[in-house]
């Protein structure tokens, strides 16, 4: 039996940038910007792992989620309370280190009163 060793070794993904949430009515839509590994094609994400955190109880998420997609939007939010969202990249060599977002609230959409002329 011959044994063959590839060269190229899968590691793991490079940290997001740039995680950005914006509140929405009962809402929290979160985006990243994923790095372009520089001609290492070892590191690349194939899924991101999102946290949701509460402002009070910044160390305990409060729901996790997969996703391969590069936004999420949180629903079923308290509006008025601020969260902030976690994201790590993702592949088979493991995780990168989490990025934080900054706080982002949930708010109640402004009632406009119909036009009338």
């Amino acid at each position: 039996m011959v044994l063959s060793l590839d060269s190229t070794l899968l590691e793991k993904p490079a940290v997001v940038n740039s995680v950005t949430v914006a509140g929405e009515n009962d809402q929290l839509a979160a985006t990243w910007i994923v790095p372009t590994p520089a001609a290492d094609e070892n590191k690349t994400a194939t899924s991101f792992v999102v946290s949701l955190y509460s402002v009070d109880w910044p160390d305990v998420p409060l729901t996790t989620i997969n996703t391969a997609n590069q936004h999420y939007t949180f629903t079923r939010l308290s509006n008025g309370v601020g969260y902030r969202v976690g994201v790590k990249a993702k592949n088979d060599a493991g995780s990168s280190s989490e990025v934080i977002s900054g706080v982002g609230t949930p708010t109640v959409p402004t009632f406009r009163p119909p036009y009338t002329s």
